[in-house]
């Protein structure tokens, strides 16, 4: 019997965790007038959006305290995330764009993305230069805040 119920409880266990899903995401400017970050480990969902503001004079960079989504991902979210993912093409990105970045000067946006579940492999990194899909990528972490129970 206690077999049984030790069985059965190893069993419920696994079946209700949530795909194993980590995610590491930035997107910031050059300057660092705004930063976007997005975490995804053991089912928790994190997203830190920075901005700053100009003063009066338009001279000055007035820091203040960034907005913090954090939610719990299920298992069907989680999926959902990679399936997109796939279908948006992020296993073909390469490791760097451009992939020479000697003598670059970049003074615009960059990013980074690093993502690790069982389907999905990914280390990328960018300046001034995205992967074909970048923004529709970068629209389904943040539809994951914006829309949590979808």
């Amino acid at each position: 019997m206690f077999r049984l119920l030790s069985g059965l409880f190893i069993f419920i266990s696994i079946s209700v965790q949530s795909v194993e899903l980590t995610v590491n995401y930035t997107e910031s400017s050059f300057l660092g007038l705004y930063k976007h970050q997005t975490y995804i480990k053991s089912g928790k969902y994190t997203h830190i959006d920075e901005h700053y503001k100009m003063d009066g004079t338009g001279m000055d960079v007035i820091p203040y305290v960034p907005d913090v989504y954090s939610l719990t991902l299920s298992k069907k979210q989680a999926n959902s995330i990679i399936e997109q993912l796939l279908k948006l093409g992020v296993n073909g990105w390469d490791k760097q764009y451009p992939e020479n970045i000697a003598g670059l000067i970049c003074d615009g946006p960059s990013f980074n993305l690093y993502i690790k579940s069982e389907k999905l492999n990914i280390n990328s990194k960018g300046y001034c230069y995205f992967p074909e899909s970048y923004k529709k990528v970068a629209a389904v972490f943040e539809s994951v805040h914006k829309t949590p129970n979808k």
